[in-house]
């Protein structure tokens, strides 16, 4: 973690810049500098808002943009994907990341605001190619892709945490893995796991 008011002053609350897993004597297009490392960036919490300054708050975050990396990694450094994965598709991953991690506190409200506004999406704007984030839409869409996650989690399986605090794998990890490992994207992706 980098702690750094400059992700203040870019508007995040932390993000997760994919450059940074590459040797920087051999960055692809697109990536001007690499730091070389598994990095995180995050707004100091004496610059957040109290609500967002608490722990789980901040771990929260941070089981969402670790997310981001761990699938960046697997998928595309380790994969072989072009990386044109929806944006949204992406989100709903991270989400997962905050879910599975327990430290997904905000998401029954996330949650509810997708189920409220189901009747205002479809599927098809999580699966299609690459597409970036829809300003006006972005809370929406963003509840919708956790949903569809979280559907497509429960539908390999699930887990079981067990009397001991050890998971059992239902189905859903290995799903997971499968999926994330894969170099196929969005809904050809899905189709093959």
């Amino acid at each position: 973690m980098l702690w750094s008011p400059i992700v203040y002053d870019v508007g995040a609350m932390a993000y997760f810049y994919p450059c940074d897993l590459y040797d920087s004597a051999a960055l692809p297009m697109g990536c001007p500098y690499s730091n070389e490392q598994e990095i995180l960036y995050a707004t100091p919490p004496s610059m957040l808002p109290a609500h967002m300054a608490r722990v789980s708050s901040i771990l929260e975050t941070i089981a969402h943009e670790l997310q981001h990396l761990i699938y960046f990694h697997h998928k595309v450094t380790l994969g072989g994907a072009a990386g044109d994965e929806n944006a949204y598709l992406l989100e709903g991953w991270a989400s997962m990341g905050e879910d599975l991690s327990g430290y997904g506190r905000g998401l029954f409200f996330i949650a509810g605001a997708g189920l409220d506004d189901s009747d205002q999406y479809g599927a098809i704007e999580i699966l299609r190619g690459s597409s970036g984030y829809d300003p006006a839409r972005d809370g929406m869409l963003r509840a919708a892709a956790y949903l569809f996650m979280r559907y497509l989690w429960d539908r390999a399986g699930g887990e079981r945490i067990e009397t001991d605090g050890t998971i059992t794998d239902l189905g859903s990890v290995a799903w997971s893995r499968r999926t994330i490992d894969s170099s196929a994207e969005g809904r050809r992706n899905f189709e093959e796991t």
